[in-house]
């Protein structure tokens, strides 16, 4: 039933949104931190990195892939300015934090849920997991609907990475 409404609401709303693409810059944002965070996350504070912001929930099951995989690629390259957050999109909290407990990462992951939609709209996701790579000047790189291909996505990020 949740992702019935879930993809129900994406519908409605994906058709209001002001959806980011590669070229745009990244709209920021304030939310509660989950884990790995102080009691809040803003994407403003990762200005100057290279940053991955993946939007996923507990019952997507490509992100039980997905977050691992960011976590080792957060792991090989944090040194060289790489940051991964992830945003749950989870009505209950707990659904994630449980869903952290068996899946644990290492980078900052919040909690974007709200009745109005308004991160997810914002963004324009309209499926799980959805990610958006981010340069060092918050300049949207990449857009990917679903479970990226690891060694592309590596090969990007190493790319924006050596850039100035």
């Amino acid at each position: 039933m949740k992702k019935l409404v879930l993809a129900m609401l994406l519908a409605v709303t994906s058709s209001f949104a002001l959806a980011v693409e590669a070229g745009d810059r990244a709209i920021f944002f304030k939310t509660e931190a989950l884990a790995n965070a102080g009691g809040t996350i803003s994407l403003q504070e990762y200005q100057g990195q290279v940053v991955l912001l993946d939007f996923w929930a507990s019952w997507c099951a490509p992100c039980r892939k997905s977050l691992p995989e960011y976590n080792e690629l957060r792991a090989e390259l944090l040194e060289q300015g790489f940051e991964v957050i992830a945003i749950s999109l989870d009505e209950k909290k707990d659904d994630a934090i449980r869903f952290l407990d068996r899946f644990p990462v290492d980078f900052p992951v919040a909690w974007g849920w709200d009745e109005n939609w308004r991160l997810p709209t914002a963004y324009g996701v309209e499926a799980m997991p959805t990610s958006f790579l981010i340069d060092r000047n918050g300049v949207i790189q990449h857009v990917e609907a679903g479970t990226p291909d690891k060694e592309a996505l590596r090969t990007e990020v190493l790319r924006l990475l050596i850039q100035e």
